[in-house]
């Protein structure tokens, strides 16, 4: 009737067919006929074959119950008392009389305030050079939680955000409960029933912060499942709208962003809300729960930063103007080193040497003792001397040299030929100086 009344108005097949639902051919045939559609009545189902042994299977399971007996063994005696069918529709049917598995009762677990926390790791995001992560713990008296975005999971990650979490609550727990990571336990039950091989570091971590680690049944969230709700929070409330936003503006979120956002919401939004089970705020309940927390023991050795050795950069500009010390007396020199040069008569041996970069200098003694000479030594040529008014610059010229070490002995051999010029001294030929010994 529909599509009469519509290719009355005027409109095409194609149109009809589209707004009743059917194809075009059906529309032109019942356009071409004029009597009104007859319906088939619709076919009685018919008996199936396994009606007649449906009593005796009935029977069978009901008196091995609570036992089963498989739907082989069922169809293998119904076969021997005249049945013809499959196996397969012997076990749809038993499946129809299986009863359906009690569920688990939900035993709700509260502890002590400071008694327990839940640790669990988050994975948001995991790409080569772009991992996102999150460590999230949650105290089970108070609800409070501490969440902390990091790129792995790796063991000094894991410690740095148990401390981290230590100071976010203001104290240690007494127990900390974790699934089956390996940078927490190595071996489940190594040495008997619920004596687990834990990781060695991570052991030592919990003795130092004085906290007792526990784990959970394996593929068994329910045990903890205060944090793993939280989980689930956290991803629907604080993450998915966030990182879409991120996605509009095309950036990616950062572990630097994720943190300061999500510990501005924990504060805010996840604090301060009314808990579903305990219909509390769990910013509240934390300064009670703090009271019964251990107090946070001196930093973990092990994460303490490492002190790196100071370049040599460093230390010139440190001890820039200091004079460099000798590494021993000069006494222990003159004992270790028998070197003795004769110069012109009226000086006696030398006694010490000094030696800085490639430049030797020797202190001369003469007969008069208040009469101290430097000597600049070059390679087994020459040397010259310096009276001792001259020795002031040229310490301050060997304190001060350049770090290119030719550059800062023409430096010093200026600074003394300058001197030895003002003080009239005259340049010792090689004939008039000899050197001899062993170790120069």
């Amino acid at each position: 009737m529909q599509i009469r009344i519509l290719h009355k108005q005027g409109k095409s097949l194609r149109a009809i067919a589209c707004e009743v639902g059917c194809s075009v051919n059906t529309v032109r045939k019942y356009l071409a006929t004029e009597d009104a559609p007859t319906f088939r009545p619709a076919a009685t189902p018919r008996e199936s074959i396994l009606k007649p042994f449906e009593a005796y299977l009935r029977e069978r399971i009901a008196s091995a119950a609570p036992d089963w007996i498989p739907a082989t063994v069922l169809w293998r005696e119904i076969q021997s008392k005249g049945f013809d069918g499959g196996e397969r529709i012997v076990r749809k049917f038993v499946a129809t009389l299986r009863p359906a598995p009690a569920p688990d009762p939900l035993v709700r677990f509260e502890t002590a305030a400071g008694d327990q926390m839940q640790v669990d790791w988050v994975e948001f995001r995991r790409r080569k050079g772009a991992n996102l992560f999150a460590f999230v713990a949650t105290l089970g008296y108070s609800r409070a939680t501490y969440v902390e975005f990091v790129s792995d999971m790796r063991l000094d990650t894991l410690l740095r955000c148990h401390v981290n979490c230590f100071n976010w609550f203001g104290g240690v727990p007494r127990r900390a409960l974790y699934d089956n990571m390996k940078t927490v336990v190595i071996e489940r039950d190594a040495y008997g029933p619920k004596q687990h091989r834990f990781q060695p570091g991570f052991l030592d971590f919990a003795r130092h912060y004085g906290f007792q680690p526990q784990l959970c049944r394996p593929y068994r969230a329910k045990t903890k499942g205060k944090v793993e709700r939280m989980n689930g929070y956290l991803r629907r409330s604080f993450y998915v709208p966030l990182a879409a936003q991120f996605k509009a503006a095309n950036v990616e979120l950062d572990v630097t962003t994720a943190n300061t956002e999500v510990w501005r919401w924990l504060r805010e939004v996840a604090h301060v809300r009314i808990h579903g089970t305990t219909r509390l705020k769990p910013g509240e309940q934390l300064p009670v729960e703090q009271k019964a927390l251990q107090s946070v023991p001196p930093p973990y050795p092990a994460l303490l930063p490492a002190t790196t050795p100071a370049s040599g950069q460093e230390l010139r500009e440190r001890f820039h103007d200091w004079l460099s010390p000798l590494q021993h007396p000069l006494s222990v020199y003159d004992q270790r080193l028998h070197v003795r040069a004769w110069l012109s008569p009226g000086h006696v041996s030398v006694r010490h040497r000094i030696r800085h970069g490639r430049l030797l200098f020797r202190i001369v003694s003469g007969p008069d003792p208040r009469e101290r000479r430097w000597v600049l030594l070059q390679p087994r040529e020459r040397c010259r001397l310096v009276r001792s008014r001259s020795r002031r610059l040229v310490e301050r010229s060997v304190r001060t040299r350049a770090v290119n070490r030719r550059a800062g002995t023409r430096l010093i051999r200026t600074r003394v030929y300058r001197c030895m010029a003002d003080a009239g001294n005259k340049e010792l030929e090689p004939g008039n100086c000899r050197l001899k010994a062993g170790g120069i």
